[in-house]
């Protein structure tokens, strides 16, 4: 085992195709690369069928940072800085022209336990932005952004989405604790040419629109 694989983490993908593995490792070499708030991407290799990551080990996702903390928020003067770099971080998706998709408090984690500084974590469901296929389900269903929920084109907007309910698990952790209350949008009807009925319900008792 080389000995920069001592103290890591490993992660597992399914690689069903030659394009999905070429896809892959571009997209994993570009977040080796620029990997400053991203989790850093030691080694890769390949075993039966699966594209197998090396990552750095880092301390807990905000997760179970709250569990520990037994759901208190956040202070706003701690939420700031922590914003601050899910922006530089999203900034540099951008830049890359990779897409997340699957942003949330678990894949969020701490550099160290006892400080702010923060990582990207879990890129095993990542799109290069030009092959976002409309319609694509994807997200936790809690979590999930209305272009996803309503099938329409998605682009770095669905990522934002995620840093906005990581934001709101920040200042108010009850909202990840009871999904209800921040269930994303359910479509209740839809007519014979597949367009919205002019109802749109969010459940949870959030808001409702009806004309």
């Amino acid at each position: 085992r080389p000995p920069h694989w001592n103290n890591c983490a490993l992660s597992l993908l399914w690689i069903t195709s030659s394009a999905q593995k070429t896809t892959s490792e571009r997209i994993h070499s570009s977040l080796r690369v620029n990997r400053g708030h991203f989790v850093k991407l030691l080694d890769h290799f390949h075993h039966n069928g699966q594209l197998c990551l090396v990552y750095e080990t880092l301390s807990l996702d905000f997760f179970h940072v709250f569990k520990l903390r037994k759901w208190k928020p956040l202070s706003l003067s701690k939420i700031r800085p922590i914003a601050k770099q899910l922006f530089m971080a999203l900034s540099d998706l951008k830049r890359l022209g990779i897409l997340h998709t699957d942003l949330k408090p678990d894949n969020i984690m701490l550099v160290e336990e006892k400080e702010l500084k923060i990582k990207l974590i879990d890129f095993g469901l990542v799109l290069l932005t030009h092959e976002a296929k409309t319609g694509t389900i994807m997200q936790a269903s809690a979590l999930r952004a209305p272009e996803i929920m309503l099938g329409l084109p998605f682009s770095h907007p669905l990522d934002m989405w995620g840093v906005g309910q990581i934001l709101l698990f920040l200042f108010n952790p009850q909202t990840r604790r009871n999904r209800s209350s921040y269930q994303n949008v359910s479509l209740r009807h839809k007519n014979s040419h597949n367009q919205l009925e002019p109802v749109l319900v969010i459940t949870g008792s959030v808001w409702f629109v009806h004309r």
